[in-house]
């Protein structure tokens, strides 16, 4: 893992463990994904949401879905 994060998602994809945004560990919300692939942690492209952390995810037909959760405000978006 590239930073030290918490209140992020973790989302499954296959045999991929993702986690996107969260908050870094001086409080800041990140809008990192990073992906779990053959025993290692490599960065992907940030999140297209605004950073939060205490959000919701899921994935439905191989693809990952991230909403809600607490940003400048609380957030109801949703973004694939």
């Amino acid at each position: 893992l590239h930073r030290t994060r918490f209140d992020h998602v973790s989302i499954g994809i296959g045999s991929l463990g993702i986690i996107v945004c969260g908050e870094g560990s001086t409080g800041t919300k990140i809008q990192d994904t990073d992906e779990y692939s053959n025993d290692s942690w490599s960065s992907k492209s940030d999140c297209p949401a605004p950073a939060r952390s205490l959000l919701a995810g899921t994935s439905i037909s191989g693809k990952g879905y991230v909403f809600c959760g607490f940003g400048v405000a609380n957030l109801r978006d949703n973004d694939e």
